[in-house]
């Protein structure tokens, strides 16, 4: 608790049945080396899918491969890989969700951001222009992620990317922050927006946040 106090206090606004009223379910979805997987919330008969794809770096020599040999021990526990069997799954899990229910909003997760600004090397997404080209090809609602510990939200080319930063952050002058993603499922279309808290010291509580660049899609 003292040392991760707004862990704490997220665990206590949320609790255990921060999903309650509404119906879950994860599955596996595809057959990639059980790297896709299916999270999907309903209410009111309205679904958002959640396809959640793991893009660890499956060996050491991959770090190897791409790095120099003084970079390669923390690229492999910093970097991602975007394996394209992986993103097959993806782009097959979403056709399959669209071709029977087209109205149903789909965004994919992943832990490593796709092209995100500025980022140094040894904590990149390798190949991430497979993934931004296959959520393009998709029409992909929302890429969201963490990795970084820096909350930002972005368009990678034409994809909207949600990097919510990290709600239990400590030392190296990072900020806990997480964010409220409002989905809005109606007649007229899909919209979301995107809300920011951080940790405020002061309050000893989460605070909304300025939002950096307004990133949001109106219906």
């Amino acid at each position: 608790t003292g040392l991760f106090p707004a862990g704490s206090e997220f665990e206590r606004i949320f609790g255990s049945d921060w999903m309650a009223g509404q119906s879950f379910e994860e599955q596996s979805v595809d057959q990639s080396e059980d790297k896709v997987r299916r999270v999907f919330f309903e209410k009111n008969g309205k679904y958002l899918h959640v396809l959640c794809a793991d893009f660890t770096l499956s060996s050491k020599g991959i770090a190897a491969l791409n790095n120099s040999p003084r970079d390669s021990f923390i690229a492999y526990i910093g970097q991602g890989h975007v394996k394209q069997d992986i993103v097959n799954g993806l782009i097959r899990a979403t056709q399959k969700i669209k071709k029977s229910r087209s109205d149903d909003v789909v965004i994919w997760a992943t832990h490593f951001p796709p092209q995100f600004p500025g980022i140094g090397r040894r904590l990149k997404l390798l190949r991430d222009d497979r993934l931004i080209e296959a959520a393009k090809s998709c029409d992909v609602f929302l890429i969201i992620s963490g990795h970084t510990h820096e909350d930002n939200n972005y368009m990678a080319d034409s994809v909207p990317v949600a990097c919510t930063g990290t709600a239990c952050a400590y030392g190296r002058n990072e900020k806990p922050t997480f964010s409220v993603i409002e989905i809005d499922i109606g007649k007229t279309g899909q919209a979301y927006r995107i809300y920011p808290y951080g940790w405020d010291k002061r309050a000893s509580r989460f605070l909304p946040l300025p939002m950096k660049n307004g990133l949001q899609k109106a219906a």
